[in-house]
């Protein structure tokens, strides 16, 4: 079902150990290569043994890291999150909008978007 890290995905070649925000975005940054839109599930995360995942994520965002997470996505009762790494520190994102095109990703510097008003409902 989900390939377990081993030992040696723990270690880089210097043999020091990594951190959790570091093995969190290696699993990222492999999504992005290898599964469009780049969305790794919270299984996969979960697999890398993080217990709290959550902080992890957290501090790669304060870090500059733009993470993008979705829980719209249901197999029956059960709701699936998953991740994707839309961009890194300096690195303009783009992600694939509803329509399958891509445009940019969040650049108001703000965790929840564009903040004005949308007045196009009142219309």
């Amino acid at each position: 079902m989900y390939n377990l890290p081993t030992l040696t995905e723990a270690l880089p070649t210097n043999g020091t150990p990594r951190t959790q925000e570091e093995r969190i975005l290696d699993l990222l940054r492999r999504g992005r290569e290898r599964s469009p839109g780049g969305w790794v599930t919270l299984p996969e995360i979960l697999d890398l043994r993080i217990s709290q995942y959550g902080a992890r994520i957290f501090g790669l965002r304060q870090k500059g890291f733009e993470i993008q997470n979705d829980d719209s996505q249901r197999r029956g009762d059960v709701v699936c999150s998953r991740f994707r790494l839309v961009s890194e520190p300096g690195e303009a994102g783009r992600i694939e909008n509803a329509r399958g095109e891509m445009e940019p990703a969040n650049t108001t510097g703000s965790l929840f978007g564009e903040l004005r008003p949308d007045r196009t409902y009142l219309e």
